[in-house]
């Protein structure tokens, strides 16, 4: 008895000596509980070239500080982020992965190193081998990069300002964030009919092109088996693809006159913005009535295609003093069909 005592005994005191139980206490403690590529594409902090996750405990109101080294012990980055929110906080630090110059620091070894500050106690310390999201040309290299046609046919939702036109293009485009997405369609001859090109917000970007069915020569086009050629500006070679879909386009309201908006700005100035479709050669009239009932002319013009047309008009001059709260009317139909074309919007000045 004696004997299995006096283990025990030594067996507590080798716990004492080699440390084991990390933490000053169970309720106090600092663990990094992710450190590698960010992983969430929603997020604005998705293009960092790492992400670092810390869970502290027992510490409320204190800091946490963070330091990022290279292989050679080199100290690439150190912050101190703000006082723990409650005694169960997770931290979640980005770091660019650049160096003062702009230029990726290289794949390799890191050491991440936390603490609470000003308690050298609770620093935990740990070497990670990482990609590193980014390379020396700045390039991205964790998303995988894709391009490509999603859906082609007649728009689907209802409820879309959209839903009148011929055709919808959807597109799903990943790793190309700030490049420029180009769509050409193809009529069922092989005749080129229409472009699209838009720029590519995120590395995981959908984008919907709508079309009005019409070609360059203000024709509208018929049934049958469209193509979208889809590719990525100057990455032709590794984005172009061809998607090839039977299509039966959406004649209904294809001729349309439409408002998309009416706005006022920093300065007081309202803009108030139209569409058109179908109307080649035809005479656009615009004008509003004032607060009294009192119609203006402002612009007429004609339409130099059947595809989408949008203009603005500047109407400021109505922002007078003494005039929020009261209503004008912007007007907007082509000569001649006033009955059929007429769009009319009312907006209280405020």
């Amino acid at each position: 008895m004696k004997k299995l005592i006096s283990i025990l005994l030594t067996f507590i005191a080798m716990i004492g000596v080699f440390g084991v139980g990390v933490h000053a206490a169970d309720d106090q403690y600092v663990q990094q509980t992710y450190v590698g590529q960010p992983t969430d594409t929603a997020s604005k902090y998705y293009d960092s070239a790492l992400y670092i996750k810390v869970n502290v405990v027992g510490y409320k109101g204190k800091k946490l500080r963070i330091r990022i080294k290279s292989s050679d012990g080199t100290e690439l980055s150190s912050v101190k982020l703000d006082n723990a929110s409650s005694n169960n906080t997770y931290y979640h630090y980005y770091w660019t992965g650049k160096d003062s110059s702009g230029n990726f620091y290289k794949d390799g070894t890191y050491t991440i190193q936390t603490w609470i500050y000003g308690d050298d106690s609770t620093l935990v310390t740990k070497s990670y081998n990482l990609d590193l999201k980014g390379n020396d040309s700045g390039t991205p290299t964790a998303v995988k990069k894709s391009a490509k046609v999603t859906y082609m046919g007649q728009p689907k939702d209802p409820k879309s300002s959209f839903y009148n036109r011929a055709m919808l293009v959807q597109t799903q485009i990943k790793g190309y964030k700030d490049k420029t997405a180009v769509i050409e369609i193809y009529d069922p001859s092989g005749r080129y009919v229409k472009t699209f090109e838009f720029l590519i917000k995120t590395n995981d970007y959908a984008y919907n092109s709508y079309w009005t069915g019409y070609d360059y020569d203000g024709i509208f086009c018929d049934d049958g088996t469209y193509t979208a050629r889809l590719y990525v500006y100057g990455y032709e070679s590794a984005t172009e693809q061809d998607w090839t879909q039977k299509v039966t386009l959406k004649k209904t309201d294809a001729k349309f006159m439409k408002f998309t908006g009416l706005t006022k700005d920093d300065d007081n100035r309202l803009t108030a913005k139209f569409s058109t479709a179908g109307h080649k050669g035809e005479t656009v009239v615009t004008g509003f009535y004032d607060f009294y009932g009192t119609y203006h002319s402002l612009n007429t013009w004609t339409l130099k295609t059947n595809d989408v047309e949008y203009w603005k008009l500047y109407i400021g001059e109505l922002l007078t003093y003494g005039t929020t709260g009261l209503t004008i009317k912007v007007i907007s139909y082509i000569d001649g069909q006033y009955d059929s074309t007429v769009v009319v919007r009312q907006y209280k000045v405020s």
